[in-house]
């Protein structure tokens, strides 16, 4: 009985983690970009992610003002599930893939913490591609661009367009901004999906 609901479990326990690794990477975002504190979504994230983070935040130093506890916990939940995945395909076999079950077994210490530091990464570029496209979809709905949402991811990616904007020519009436900055995002991810396991 137990074993015919491990996966499911496993899924949820998997699901949560990510949710969990997602809302960390999006709370030190929006403190990197200097978001409005007050927007119900960001206030939104910081509530859901505090019960979290306090006791890190205890213990590390902030560097340069900022808090680097929500990355460092988010690469902790990353090392969770390469651990969990781990536990899944080599104790309990649920996963029949040779190739991944050959690749977890020559891991060493070093490269199962760089593939969770990449899976940091993927996610913090993921954030940014997905806050692209949602701004720019918001941008061809009029109501769209009033909710609280659409604000912060403005204030999310504008670091990332106001750099681009300035190489490309002015007065075209279009932005192409979000094309060539969404190109970079989608370059990383590839790179980065070799090198992690979750």
């Amino acid at each position: 009985m137990i074993t015919s609901l491990l996966p499911a479990l496993l899924f949820l326990l998997q699901s949560v983690l990510h949710i969990a690794m997602l809302l960390l990477v999006c709370r030190f975002l929006l403190q990197l970009a200097k978001a409005n504190y007050y927007n119900p979504v960001t206030q939104l994230v910081i509530k859901a992610t505090k019960p979290l983070l306090w006791p890190l935040q205890a213990v590390l130093p902030r560097m340069f003002t900022l808090d680097c506890s929500p990355l460092v916990l988010a690469w902790l939940i990353a090392l969770a599930l390469i651990g969990l995945l781990h536990w899944s395909v080599l104790t309990v076999g649920m996963v029949d893939n040779a190739g991944l079950i050959f690749k977890l077994q020559q891991l060493s210490w070093l490269q199962v913490g760089l593939s969770a530091l990449a899976s940091v990464c993927m996610q913090v570029v993921s954030v940014y591609f997905w806050s692209v496209i949602l701004v720019a979809l918001s941008s061809w709905i009029q109501s769209l661009q009033r909710q609280p949402l659409v604000h912060v991811l403005h204030e999310l990616i504008s670091p990332l367009l106001n750099p681009v904007r300035r190489y490309l020519p002015a007065n075209t009436g279009i932005d192409f901004s979000p094309i060539i900055v969404l190109l970079g995002l989608q370059t990383l991810m590839i790179l980065l999906k070799s090198l992690t396991l979750v």
